[in-house]
């Protein structure tokens, strides 16, 4: 066999790999714990809602054993914000007793709060609300606005009040019990003016 014949098939069988390109970076989408947003919701609740007392995931005895991912109060209406980082986790909480029966559930006024495309309009209970979680930015896609939406009838549910006061007392006491000295000093002392105050009118 000739130099030059032996030379080509070394060349013939040999493997050459071709130029790696480099990968392309994908979009990773983090799955925002729990957690996180159900702080938002009770931030959403205080600032955007205007509730004057709010609170996330408060685990309390009531007979229905609902533990409100978010709920506040402004006046005399309750608002809940069940929060759901996944499709799977919301059809899940739909089976439970307090949902499949509204009136035993907590909250007047209820949204579901969860990264954008996560839950559909379509998907939501009877007169539910929803919120999206945009790059972190809360949006609400439905529900009542305006500064009066707590008259709106079109998503008013009505909660149970028994579970929602049972609530409130679990957390008042645990603060009557942990900081006695405090409870007296903030609780008894004179309330604090509201910043917006309404406009007198005096009578000629």
């Amino acid at each position: 066999m000739s130099k030059h014949l032996a030379f080509n098939i070394k060349l013939a069988n040999l493997k050459i790999s071709p130029l790696e390109e480099p990968a392309k970076e994908s979009r990773v989408v983090q799955k925002t714990p729990h957690k996180d947003l159900c702080m938002k919701a009770e931030a959403f609740l205080r600032k955007a809602m205007g509730c004057s007392t709010a609170v996330n995931e408060l685990k309390c005895r009531t007979k229905t054993r609902e533990i409100p991912d978010a709920i506040g109060w402004k006046k005399n209406k309750s608002v809940l914000i069940e929060c759901k980082t996944s499709r799977s986790d919301f059809l899940v909480d739909k089976k439970k007793k307090f949902r499949t029966n509204p009136e035993l559930g907590m909250g007047d006024f209820r949204f579901c709060l969860c990264p954008e495309g996560v839950i559909k309009p379509e998907d939501l209970p009877e007169k539910w609300g929803l919120i999206y979680d945009i790059e972190g930015v809360l949006e609400m896609i439905i529900g009542p606005r305006g500064k009066g939406w707590v008259t709106s009838k079109a998503h008013f549910i009505g909660g149970n009040k028994e579970a929602e006061m049972s609530l409130l007392l679990s957390a008042l006491r645990r603060i009557q019990d942990e900081e006695p000295d405090s409870w007296e000093k903030k609780v008894y002392r004179k309330a604090a003016p509201r910043i917006r105050r309404k406009r007198r009118y005096i009578s000629k």
